[in-house]
């Protein structure tokens, strides 16, 4: 666990000029510096439970603080908790490093935002991951699936800087194989 509070000076922020650029739309932003405190606390954890179950865990909040102004810093990332375990077996049949995963991660509100900053609502998602290794040909495959936001929910991160015109992606799944190859024997 570590606990934390820096005291930063000349902390380049972003800070609106109340114009859109001309191309996109999108709002435009003067880099400014002030003298700035960050404060937070950070842990994670990760178990070996069994031989076959590790368990991971973790909190992380930060608290921004324009020393100048006497406001937020924009663009903090909200407090998040996250959990999740990992099963693996060594070799079922010709099946080897054989796992499935999964983790939650929940982030809370961010309603402590600077004045032109929107506040963005807590989600909760859900990812989850399976893999396996094959010898095939006397050569070890590697095949891993994994599905990010699996229940496909529709949420703000409050790092974005697109949140006030999107929302980030929904569900992603992702397949890899790996096949080792050799160029020059």
């Amino acid at each position: 666990m570590i606990f934390y509070q820096n005291k930063i000076g000349n902390y380049i922020y972003a800070d609106p000029t109340g114009q859109a650029d001309s191309v996109s739309g999108f709002q435009i932003y003067l880099l400014k510096q002030a003298d700035a405190a960050l404060k937070g606390v950070e842990w994670s954890l990760q178990a070996q439970a069994t031989r076959w179950l590790v368990l991971t865990g973790g909190y992380s909040y930060l608290l921004g603080e324009n020393d100048k102004l006497a406001k937020p810093l924009p663009l903090m990332p909200a407090n998040r908790w996250r959990a999740g375990f990992k099963l693996t077996t060594d070799k079922i049949g010709s099946m080897l490093s054989l796992y499935f995963s999964a983790e939650v991660k929940d982030l809370a509100d961010q309603n402590r935002v600077e004045d032109f900053e929107h506040a963005t609502e807590g989600y909760t998602l859900v990812d989850a991951g399976a893999g396996v290794s094959l010898n095939l040909a006397r050569k070890r495959r590697d095949i891993d699936l994994r599905a990010e936001n699996l229940f496909d929910v529709a949420y703000r991160n409050h790092l974005s800087r697109y949140k006030d015109y999107a929302l980030n992606p929904g569900r992603n799944v992702a397949l890899k194989v790996s096949l080792p190859f050799t160029l020059v024997q």
